[in-house]
């Protein structure tokens, strides 16, 4: 169902169907993008620590994860800092839990 969606979208979108690092590299394709899944009723959830990955994801077959690297002033190396933990250690279960765990040099 999201691939046939997605498809949907790809002739706006140069047949290009990812929503990755060139993609998000502006504000304006952010937005764009966003407002097509609305139109394709693709709910694109907020950025979480705990679900969202480097890239926009398919969480289900009508939901899209934010990619964390659409945040601005967030570097790659923090994004895979973040994705490790969580994958090894858990979700964060606060902002204090986060800033424990994450380092804050990358």
């Amino acid at each position: 169902m999201f691939a046939q969606k997605a498809c949907e979208v790809a002739p706006h979108n140069g047949g290009d169907l990812r929503f990755g690092e060139v993609e998000m590299s502006t504000i304006e394709r952010v937005v764009t993008l966003i407002n097509e899944c609305k139109k394709l009723k693709i709910e694109v959830k907020s950025p979480d620590v705990n679900v969202s990955y480097t890239q926009f994801a398919p969480i289900d077959k009508s939901t899209i994860s934010y990619g964390l690297n659409a945040i601005k002033n967030v570097g790659e190396k923090a994004l895979e800092s973040i994705i490790e933990n969580r994958e090894e250690e858990g979700p964060f279960k606060s902002i204090f839990d986060f800033c424990s765990r994450i380092d804050q040099q990358k």
